[in-house]
């Protein structure tokens, strides 16, 4: 019995790790959205899991741009919007985190979801 113990604490092992860098079970949707599709280019998203959440335009490993321009911009209740003349896909994040020590660095979200949007 104890190989099928190893066995199953690898299967678990490798689930958790194919869920990728997010440590927590915050929920981001929609999960890919091209703001051509939402009047005035507003794309409202949503996030469950937590509250008190940080939103930010970043990267897949939960790392907030800081003061690095982006093609996108989001408020405080993750509602996105591209910058007009701008076209990238950019990663959206809701998560919790802290401020980095660094002045211009953007914060590092310890639990967080992600999501595409896409600026025409």
């Amino acid at each position: 019995m104890r190989p099928l113990l190893k066995v199953g604490s690898l299967v678990a092992a490798v689930i958790l790790v194919a869920c990728g860098s997010n440590n927590g079970m915050i929920r981001v949707s929609p999960a890919v959205a091209d703001a051509k599709n939402y009047a005035g280019g507003v794309v409202p998203f949503t996030a469950s899991g937590s509250s008190n959440l940080i939103w930010c335009i970043g990267t897949m490993s939960g790392v907030c741009n800081g003061n690095i321009a982006s093609p996108a911009v989001i408020d405080t209740t993750g509602r996105a919007q591209c910058i007009q003349g701008q076209s990238a896909t950019v990663t959206v994040l809701a998560g919790t985190g802290s401020k980095v020590g660094v002045p211009d660095a953007g914060e590092q979200l310890s639990s967080f979801g992600t999501a595409q949007l896409t600026c025409p």
